[in-house]
């Protein structure tokens, strides 16, 4: 769950982003992982839901292969972009900010560290969730 004030708005990245309400410093806390904001999806539930919606976890969730469960932000971290140099730096459980950010800058992590499993765009979330977690 986001612990600062945020917004939504469109990204020059992708689609919509989250972004920073405040500045932030250099390893101010940003995000934390929260059990009653964030939903945790079971291998067993991702099996049994639609296509859609399992695209939806696929390109959103982040995937922890050791508990075999994707964690879905369900507050602004849902519009969280990738990006190679990303603003926030990811400490498990928690995220900082990776450098000083202006009011304004978009929220970003790196999907490659964070295992967004979609992170794969030329495939589909049937061929990603049968290659990764079957």
């Amino acid at each position: 769950m986001l612990i600062i004030p945020y917004y939504i708005a469109q990204s020059n990245i992708h689609g919509m982003g989250v972004f920073s309400a405040v500045d932030l410093r250099r390893g101010d806390l940003v995000w934390r992982y929260n059990s009653e904001r964030d939903l945790i999806i079971t291998l067993e539930d991702f099996k049994s839901l639609t296509s859609q919606r399992k695209n939806d976890v696929i390109n959103h969730a982040q995937w922890y292969p050791e508990q075999k469960h994707f964690v879905l932000g369900c507050d602004g971290d849902y519009f969280m972009n990738h990006a190679n140099d990303a603003t926030l730096s990811d400490h498990g459980d928690i995220m900082t900010a990776a450098r000083n950010l202006k009011k304004g800058t978009e929220l970003t992590c790196d999907y490659r560290v964070i295992q967004v499993l979609g992170f794969q765009p030329s495939r589909d979330a049937e061929t990603v969730s049968k290659e990764y977690i079957s």
